[in-house]
């Protein structure tokens, strides 16, 4: 029986689509916007580094600013956790963190799942869903 079974994460990887949810399981803005971008590289040597964003050309005044980070530093993964030391960031409060993700892998889509947040009043659980491009 094969389980969960992820693929090598070492190449680039392309943000398909976000999800995200609120406590009661009620669905909340979308992280990134409806056309969000990103790209993630996991490196042979242990290295990685991450950027994504609000991919939209005109963001509506009331979601300002757009939503951006990226990341990156040594990395570990034991197929189901994903842990960055990072070491240079855009978000400074991330400097020196370790981030840590919950992974699944199915249908040859890669979904991190970062910590729960609070976001505008409730908590957040998001989904970060991405596709292997090399």
């Amino acid at each position: 029986m094969v389980m969960n079974m992820i693929p090598d994460l070492i190449g680039q990887w392309r943000l398909v689509t976000t999800r995200s949810h609120d406590e009661d399981g009620k669905t909340m803005r979308l992280p990134y916007g409806p056309e969000p971008m990103g790209t993630l590289i996991f490196f042979a040597n242990g290295r990685m580094m991450a950027s994504l964003c609000d991919g939209r050309s005109v963001i509506p005044e009331a979601e300002l600013p757009r939503e951006f980070v990226a990341y990156g530093g040594n990395y570990t993964f034991d197929g189901d956790r994903l842990s960055t030391r990072v070491d240079f960031t855009s978000d400074l409060p991330r400097m020196g963190t370790d981030q840590v993700r919950g992974v699944k892998y199915s249908d040859g889509l890669l979904t991190l799942l970062p910590p729960p947040r609070s976001f505008e009043g409730r908590t957040q659980y998001r989904e970060l869903v991405w596709e292997k491009t090399q």
